[in-house]
């Protein structure tokens, strides 16, 4: 891969991170102009087969798999630090644990 396709992989990369589905629509004049690559992309079919090969085909989008794995990875630990920021509540009604200690302890040595 040359210099001038690696930086056009890496700009298709940024685009796909950046779509909901973390693809890319597959159709060569979009990639040539998302790559930044424009004619190079389609001269003897070299770097758009190049940068192709660095995707997977799939319900006329491309993929990247390790794009796709890094994504699904980035999504399930934001939602597992967010569930951890979130107080846990008891059949009560009352959040529990170290949420709340500090308020009743305030609230205790007020009084």
């Amino acid at each position: 891969m040359t210099a001038a396709e690696e930086r056009g992989c890496l700009r298709l990369l940024m685009h796909a991170w950046k779509a909901e589905d973390c693809g890319l629509p597959d159709n060569d004049e979009v990639l040539a102009q998302l790559s930044k690559l424009g004619r190079a992309w389609s001269r003897n079919g070299k770097s758009g087969e190049v940068l192709r090969a660095q995707f997977v085909a799939r319900d006329g989008r491309l993929y990247n798999e390790r794009l796709s794995r890094e994504r699904k990875y980035q999504k399930e630990l934001r939602a597992k630090r967010s569930n951890a920021a979130k107080p846990e509540m008891m059949p009560d009604g009352f959040a529990s644990g170290s949420q709340t200690d500090r308020k009743i302890i305030q609230t205790q040595t007020q009084t």
